[in-house]
């Protein structure tokens, strides 16, 4: 009896681990739209308000949902005090604490990372460009997850349950 639970307990386990694997790529997705959409506010603060940086990411803040809202609240922040510490660096740190946590993988972060360093350094016109070309490449990451997301959700699902069939027929 004992023994027929144990292997149910890690049939279920890796069912789990594989759902949640499955879950986390949706997570990316809809992480990856609203930082689409992140963009896209702070360009238009950017061009048509001809806001500076700080009052355009608090802008776009106040039409986003946490982390990203609680993210650009930071930045601005510490841009609007402006402690000696240049704009690339304090939006690179406060995306490294929002989104640690976060669905993204490494390269989502990286690019995060140097959207920041255009932001800080550029003028009006190239800010405008740089954000251009990180929301095109946004698309056709969102574009190839989207072609991607049903076939790894039931292979991640799949292994799960296959994984933890194999490892009780491996304990029994």
């Amino acid at each position: 009896m004992l023994k027929v639970l144990g292997v149910c307990l890690v049939v279920l386990s890796c069912t789990a681990l594989g759902f949640e694997r499955s879950l986390r790529l949706t997570r990316r997705l809809a992480g990856l739209r609203e930082l689409q959409r992140m963009a896209l506010l702070i360009k238009g603060e950017i061009s048509y308000r001809k806001e500076a940086l700080p009052e355009a990411l608090l802008r776009a803040a106040g039409r986003l949902t946490p982390p990203f809202s609680d993210f650009l609240k930071k930045v601005a922040k510490r841009a609007d005090a402006y402690d000696g510490i240049v704009f690339a660096d304090i939006f690179m740190q406060e995306a490294e604490s929002a989104f640690r946590d976060s669905a993204f993988t490494k390269e989502d972060k990286e690019e995060l990372r140097q959207l920041g360093q255009y932001l800080g350094y550029l003028d009006i016109t190239q800010q405008e460009n740089a954000m251009a070309l990180f929301q095109q490449e946004l698309e056709r990451k969102i574009q190839l997850i989207q072609s991607e997301i049903p076939a790894k959700k039931r292979l991640y699902q799949s292994l799960g349950v296959l994984g933890g069939i194999f490892l009780a027929i491996t304990l029994i």
